[in-house]
C-alpha cells in the first residue's frame, strides 16, 4: 500500500517563493552600483562623497594627550616600548 504526499510550495507572483527569495537575492548581490535597477533609476546606496580624503581632527590639548598615551602605553606594557611613540604618533 503506498501513500503519495503531495508537497504544498508557496508561492508569490506565481513563482514558488524560493525561487523569487532567490531572484532576489541574486539581483541586490550581483547589483553595480551607480548602474540601472530593476525600476530602471540608478541605484542610490553606497555613495562617497566627493572630497580629498582624511581631515586630521585639531583640538586644544592634543599634544600633551599624546604624551600621557605614550606614557600609560609604556607603563602597561601592552605594547612593545620601542613601538609605542611610533604607534601613538601614527593614530594622533
Amino acid at each position: 500500500m503506498s501513500v503519495s504526499a503531495q508537497t504544498h510550495v508557496p508561492e508569490q507572483n506565481g513563482e514558488p517563493l524560493g525561487n523569487a527569495s532567490m531572484a532576489h537575492l541574486k539581483a541586490a548581490l550581483l547589483s553595480v552600483p551607480g548602474t540601472p535597477n530593476r525600476t530602471g533609476t540608478p541605484g542610490s546606496d553606497h555613495k562617497i562623497a566627493n572630497h580629498i580624503g582624511y581631515s586630521d581632527t585639531v583640538f586644544a590639548g592634543k599634544a600633551e594627550q599624546a604624551k600621557e598615551v605614550v606614557a600609560t602605553l609604556k607603563h602597561k606594557g601592552f605594547i612593545p616600548p620601542d613601538l609605542v611613540e611610533a604607534e601613538v604618533n601614527w593614530f594622533y
